[in-house]
């Protein structure tokens, strides 16, 4: 299990060495669906049996999660609330990442003043997607090499997270890509059932 220790509070991002997401305890998440759907925990501690793709919070010393196999998990740490977000394709189409900035700030959060986590998660090196991709996002996000197209979540989300005035500064990504890596599962690579975990605690 790889532990960060990030402004005033912790990171966890497991590996291969670890078992498969569902194995591990003491975690808080929901049931993932690609949608845009965020699970609000505010005043008490509970266990979520809800369809969401992210879990906002404002309880200390407790982990929130989103199980991953090639997706983005996201973290969004602010002064009071922080949240997990599970972002893919239909997430990035449905708008996840900005609906959940847009709580933060209903929140009274200083969006400027928020932190970014970016887990391990495919990248533009590995992505291929089909021709139908250009439809869905702006063309810059993609590239050929041999006839192939793929395409880069990773340069889109950073856009997002600063186009919501997130700093540059203020935006960690972990450096490894899950179908290149031997570290984590990848579903590309026949990891069809495993998971991992991306999650954040306030201290």
């Amino acid at each position: 299990m790889i532990i960060l220790d990030k402004w005033k509070y912790t990171i966890y991002v497991s590996e291969k060495k670890d078992g498969t997401a569902r194995e591990i305890k003491d975690f808080i998440y929901t049931k993932q669906v690609h949608g845009n759907a965020l699970h609000i925990l505010d005043k008490k501690i509970e266990f979520i049996d809800s369809e969401n793709d992210g879990i906002i919070s404002e309880i200390p010393k407790i982990k929130v999660w989103v199980l991953l196999a090639d997706c983005n998990g996201i973290l969004l740490m602010g002064k009071r609330w922080y949240g997990a977000i599970h972002a893919w394709r239909k997430g990035l189409q449905n708008g996840m990442i900005e609906k959940a900035l847009d709580r933060l700030k209903n929140y009274d959060e200083d969006i400027a003043a928020l932190h970014a986590y970016i887990g391990p998660s495919i990248r533009a090196c590995c992505y291929e997607v089909g021709d139908e991709f250009l439809g869905y996002f702006n063309k810059k996000y993609f590239s050929r090499r041999d006839w192939k197209l793929y395409f880069n979540m990773i340069a889109m989300i950073k856009d997002i997270l600063r186009d919501a005035d997130i700093p540059l500064k203020n935006i960690e990504i972990h450096t490894d890509c899950t179908a290149c890596s031997w570290r984590f599962f990848s579903y590309r690579k026949s990891n069809k059932n495993q998971r991992i975990v991306v999650a954040v605690e306030k201290k």
